[in-house]
Parts: structure tokens; sequence; C-alpha cells
């Protein structure tokens, strides 16, 4: 689906002012906004951009250490990237995750999210 020159800009707007909130330390704010903007990309048919919205959301989840909340997210998220067999996007969300595991020294899970990466990473 090719996207209309203003939607696009709508949906980057969108992504720069989570972003900006981020930045502020606005975290609620951030993921309202990113939020809607995978509401609207899901209207469209973006299914894969949705998909980086929800890695966003779960990003910014991660920030405020709700831990469990922010691997759902990107959990969701890598879902859609293997139903569409996004390697990049599975890539970034085993990385994402892997690191979150990592972090709080919770390291067979760290592992195995490395594992999978192992096994999808090209050569």
């Amino acid at each position: 689906m090719k996207l209309n020159k203003e939607i696009a800009n709508t949906l980057k707007l969108m992504n720069i002012a989570a972003i900006a909130n981020i930045n502020t330390g606005e975290y609620n704010k951030a993921i309202e906004i990113f939020e809607q903007s995978k509401i609207l990309e899901e209207k469209l048919g973006l299914t894969l951009q949705a998909a980086e919205s929800l890695v966003n959301i779960g990003n910014t989840y991660y920030l405020l250490k709700d831990i469990d909340t922010a691997i759902k997210y990107i959990e969701s998220a890598l879902c859609i990237f293997q139903t569409h067999n996004n390697r990049r996007g599975m890539l970034n969300a085993y990385q994402i995750i892997g690191n979150i595991y990592f972090e709080k020294k919770r390291l067979r899970e760290f592992s195995y999210e490395l594992f999978k990466m192992l096994k999808i990473a090209p050569g």
C-alpha cells in the first residue's frame, strides 16, 4: 500500500513527538503517542510499521522499569515479524529481549534469546 505524503508525514511527526517525550522523561506521554501511531498503522494495514510501534512501546516500558510489560510488547512485535518472515525485525526483537535479560542478570533467558538470534542471523 502506498501512503500519501500527508499520512506518512503524520506518522513521522508522531514518532518524533514520542521520542521528544522520551528525551524529556515523559514516558507515559510517549507511550500514548506510540499507541496512537500503532492504531493508525493497523487501520492502514501497515502491519510491520505497527510492529515497530510495539517495539517502541516495549522499549519505553523498559525505561519505566516495567520489564514484564516491556517484554510482552516486544514479544507481540516478534510474532508479527515472524509471521512476515521479517528477519531484521526478529533479530532486533531478540536482541532487545536478550539485553533486558542480560541487564537483569537472567542469564539463562539471555542465552536462549542469543541462541534464537544465531539461528536466524545471516551467514
